[in-house]
Parts: C-alpha cells; structure tokens; sequence
C-alpha cells in the first residue's frame, strides 16, 4: 500500500496513507499527517534527499533489471 509524503519549502511535512476501503484513493476513509515543525520537516527533507541521492536512474541498465526482477516475482 502506497504512503505519499511530501516536504514544503523544509518547513512542512505532510504524509497520506490512502486506505484500500474504496475504489478511490482520493476519497475515502484516508488518512494523513501534517506538521508545520520546522525539526520535522527539515529531517524528513535530509531523509528524502538522501534516498534520492542513492537511487538509480530510471534509464540505467540496473534500473531495468531490478523493474525486470520485481515483476517476474
């Protein structure tokens, strides 16, 4: 199940867990978290750019393969 977050300007922090009760993971019972604690936002930012920075393009070969890997699983 999916879980979207989402930093603003390192000042807000939201995250959204769209719960499987409906067809729609825009309407529902979902839910969500928001904080405007600048400490909070600023280590969910450093966390974010850290994965990111560790990620792989989409267009290397590795990349490929991994896709590859998790569909045939």
């Amino acid at each position: 199940m999916p879980v979207y977050m989402h930093v603003v300007d390192r000042r807000e922090f939201l995250m959204s867990h769209p719960i499987p009760d409906d067809d729609s993971s825009f309407r529902g019972e979902d839910i969500a978290i928001w904080t405007n604690d600048e400490a909070i936002a600023g280590a969910m930012h450093a966390m974010a750019e850290k994965i990111w920075s560790t990620g792989t393009p989409p267009g290397l070969p590795e990349a490929k393969e991994a896709a590859a890997t998790t569909r045939n699983a």
